[in-house]
């Protein structure tokens, strides 16, 4: 979520597995939603609502004491970069890359075929 250029949240969710009607959720903030609590708010009761469309069931952990930086690209689409830990012992960094590149998933060698339902 950006607010004048500025990155308030970003957050993403992630399938708990291919059959799974439930998923993952994450979120990063930076210090930007202490001073806008009410767009964050709104926004978040959004994005739920369009996460639960999606899956019947989300869920998320959230340690509220983690601190640390989210990095921005600061040229071109202003996508997340890196996050980076305050104290590394809290998680250290997170980087991300490769956007809008495709992705190439390759099955497991002992994975097991599901009958088409075709």
């Amino acid at each position: 979520m950006l607010l004048d250029d500025a990155v308030v949240c970003v957050w993403g969710i992630q399938a708990a597995s291919i059959l799974a009607n439930s998923a993952y959720v994450w979120l990063l903030t930076s210090r930007a939603v202490d001073e806008h609590p009410m767009l964050f708010l709104r926004q978040s009761k959004r994005m739920r609502e369009a996460m639960l469309a999606e899956y019947g069931t989300i869920e998320g952990v959230v340690a509220i004491d983690n601190q640390g930086t989210l990095y921005v690209a600061n040229s071109g689409t202003p996508y997340p970069a890196a996050a980076i830990a305050d104290d590394p012992s809290a998680g250290g960094t997170i980087t991300f890359d490769g956007w809008n590149e495709p992705v190439t998933l390759t099955a497991p060698a002992d994975a097991v075929a599901l009958p088409s339902s075709g």
